[in-house]
């Protein structure tokens, strides 16, 4: 049975970030997770992250941050973990879906925040080619454009405010329900004249990017963009199992990202933090260094070089 100093559980930017310090601090550490599934990777366009004049792929900062994480020495399994325990004050046991079990000192759970998909047809095929599930990350792309929003709740009409920084041409379809968002959110919309339609869409067409929605009654409209907004659902299964203390869906951390579990360290997404990759890269390394000092039993611990 193997055994690290740090289990990363998840690989994006906050779990590769984490592996990055800790290489470098000398430390074994292990990334579970698949890092090609994750929201950042599927990102057609980056133009937001520090340190690039031009924009890149989601995937290609992944790929870089995991060989980066390679070249310090982390370790890396593409598996689903079933179970986490914790053995004793010093020892957890991850159980992975083909029954390997892993032991470690600490564990740091950067899972993120699944989005919820719609369903509709073709969503898979178009994500990243005008079907969007973040307004932050791509409406600058979408200016003076035709833009659609699919929701019911509060985070459609927050989506859709949003969108009015770049562009007035924005339709909200309810999915034949009635809106469910706050009173101030309904007359911020009504203010910025923002259509509300309870039509459902059921089909997204275009060839290599979205070009129109087919609704259910039978209609065609064109769009050069829509974004998803039904919510996050959590990948925390394991949350109540550990006794990890919850704000609403998200772990709670304190400021070195430590959960009320001993051990255990959470960063990214999954705390509720801004869904940026930069905040999540700024977190895993915040983890990071609290274990380095608690595993080395220093006070302060900077990496200079």
């Amino acid at each position: 049975m193997k055994e690290y100093d740090t289990i990363i559980i998840g690989a994006g930017p906050a779990g590769l970030t984490a592996a990055i310090y800790l290489g470098r601090a000398n430390l074994k550490c292990l990334v579970i997770g698949k890092w090609n599934l994750g929201n950042l990777y599927k990102a057609h366009i980056v133009g937001n992250y520090p340190a690039f004049s031009k924009d890149v792929t989601g995937a290609f900062l992944i790929e870089e941050m995991v060989e980066q994480s390679k070249r310090f020495g982390a370790d890396f399994l593409e598996e689903e973990i079933i179970n986490l325990e914790k053995k004793n004050e010093k020892r957890f046991i991850i159980t992975t879906e083909k029954k390997k079990k892993i032991h470690a000192k600490t564990v740091i759970i950067c899972t993120g925040r699944a989005y919820k998909l719609s369903n509709i047809k073709n969503e898979k095929e178009l994500t990243g080619k005008g079907v969007s599930y973040c307004v932050t990350c791509d409406g600058f792309f979408y200016k003076n454009k035709k833009v659609a929003v699919i929701g019911s709740k509060n985070l459609v009409a927050s989506e859709a405010l949003e969108l009015r920084t770049y562009t007035k041409e924005i339709t909200l379809f309810t999915g034949g329900r009635e809106l469910e968002c706050s009173k101030i959110l309904q007359k911020e919309l009504e203010k910025k004249k923002i259509k509300i339609r309870k039509e459902k869409v059921i089909e997204f067409k275009g060839k290599d990017a979205l070009e129109s929605v087919l609704l259910d009654n039978g209609k065609l409209e064109k769009f050069d963009a829509v974004f998803i907004a039904l919510g996050t659902t959590s990948a925390l299964s394991f949350a109540n199992k550990l006794g990890l203390e919850l704000i609403e869906t998200n772990l709670k951390v304190d400021k070195e990202g430590k959960t009320n579990l001993s051990g255990v360290w959470a960063a990214g997404d999954c705390t509720g933090s801004n869904a940026q990759a930069v905040v999540s890269a700024g977190e895993g390394c915040n983890c990071a260094i609290s274990i380095i000092k608690e595993l080395k039993g220093k006070n302060v611990y900077l990496d200079y070089e």
